[in-house]
């Protein structure tokens, strides 16, 4: 537990570096697309839509009668959006020690740097839309406090 204390405290002396990396690592991440950083936003938002359109509109499929939502898109959008943003934060964390290596060996950089920057740069693209969703599933679920309970989680995270 103690090494975990003082990476944190080494990413806490460096948050400003932190910060710094992971505003170029957003706009690294889309630089040659043709919308730029606007694309780290819309590919997601599109493929929710496409779960919407497919499973509400076009087959109007429904769950059971004892299900907390009746669309079969709407529990998929809540479900994929997260799965989404966890995917994109642990795959790309995981390999960006080794996207890095340069770096890590010409300067003497503490290797904590590079997984927060690569995570914090997903969080940067999927908080929003995650805080977004919830915020339009409270008033659906009359404002139960899991619902609720989920803004903080996400806030923590920034």
């Amino acid at each position: 537990m103690g090494t975990f204390f003082t990476e944190l405290a080494q990413l806490w002396r460096l948050r400003s570096l932190v910060a710094v990396l992971t505003r170029r690592e957003v706009v690294a991440r889309y630089q040659g697309s043709a919308m730029g950083v606007l694309w780290a936003y819309i590919q997601p938002l599109l493929t929710v839509a496409a779960y919407y359109l497919v499973f509400d509109v076009v087959f109007a499929m429904r769950l059971g009668e004892h299900a907390p939502t009746s669309r079969v898109g709407t529990y998929l959008i809540v479900g994929s959006l997260a799965w989404m943003a966890f995917c994109d934060a642990f795959g790309r964390g995981t390999s960006s020690l080794l996207d890095a290596g340069g770096l890590l060996q010409k300067n003497a950089l503490p290797p904590i740097i590079f997984p927060a920057r690569t995570v914090l740069a997903s969080t940067v693209v999927f908080g929003p839309m995650l805080l977004l969703l919830t915020l339009a599933y409270a008033p659906v679920h009359h404002f139960a406090l899991p619902v609720i309970a989920v803004i903080p989680c996400y806030c923590c995270r920034w």
